[in-house]
């Protein structure tokens, strides 16, 4: 080590000179790459600015793209089952339709799940389910009474022309044969939020809807907002029991958004 510190002292300026020769060769490298140009930039010596193309659309109802054959003055706000086979009105019709067999199909569901229950308790629980329904019934009952209405609909004729939800399910129609269960939210999107929305759905023996999937290809200037309120109403959706049909139906909502 003493050895070491000998050595430096001995060739310390010999050292210095070298360091200092590599600094001066550094440097003289260093300012021959040196243009003195500098790079200018604009933006901060004009001023911060936004370009706007001299093409650009401007947010104007006559340039928002609309479904082909979409006409707002002709669209009623109404839903309408495709399998309805009664005559199409465009003035005189019912949105309701009142089916003979609801009521009997509903108890029948029920019995069925009594049968398959697997215990007492789950017994009583679909005892208080059918009190509940009986009970329901028989106020809706008194109210169309009181109110001189016929509990049965009032023509014989369905909505024609184009309505705001469509809806298609084998061997299914809407809950009690209102179409109130299946449900509009074709106004709910707000400005701009002209468009269709397809969902596919699966529904239960019971008229439960099981899934509500997306279905691109049928739709049309769909956003996201539409395509989550369709499949909300569509999960939301009612449909009568049916014997004959699958345990898994398989069918389609369709719902058209008009911009507000």
């Amino acid at each position: 080590m003493n050895n070491l510190f000998d050595n430096l002292e001995k060739y310390k300026f010999g050292i210095l000179a070298a360091l200092l020769a590599y600094l001066i060769i550094f440097a003289y490298f260093q300012l021959g790459t040196y243009n003195g140009g500098g790079v200018p930039y604009s933006a901060f010596q004009e001023g911060a600015r936004i370009e706007i193309p001299e093409d650009e659309i401007q947010l104007l109802p006559e340039n928002i793209m609309l479904p082909a054959n979409f006409d707002p003055s002709n669209l009623k706000n109404a839903a309408r089952d495709e399998n309805d086979k009664r005559a199409r009105s465009e003035k005189n019709y019912s949105v309701s339709k009142q089916t003979n067999n609801g009521a009997m199909d509903a108890t029948e569901y029920e019995k069925r799940m009594f049968e398959e229950a697997g215990g007492e308790a789950e017994r009583e629980k679909i005892r208080e389910q059918i009190l509940a329904r009986k009970e329901r019934e028989k106020q809706q009952k008194k109210s169309t009474d009181n109110k001189g209405e016929s509990s049965t609909s009032g023509t014989a004729n369905a909505v024609a022309g184009n309505v705001m939800v469509k809806f298609n399910v084998p061997k299914h129609t809407a809950h009690q044969g209102n179409v109130y269960y299946v449900r509009n939210p074709g106004y709910k999107c707000g400005v701009g939020a002209s468009g269709l929305v397809v969902i596919l759905v699966k529904v239960d023996q019971g008229g439960n809807v099981l899934s509500a999937t997306y279905d691109p290809s049928q739709s049309s200037n769909a956003d996201n907002c539409m395509i989550s309120e369709a499949r909300k109403y569509a999960l939301m959706s009612r449909f009568n029991y049916s014997a004959s049909a699958a345990k898994s139906q398989s069918g389609w909502i369709s719902y058209t958004f008009v911009s507000q």
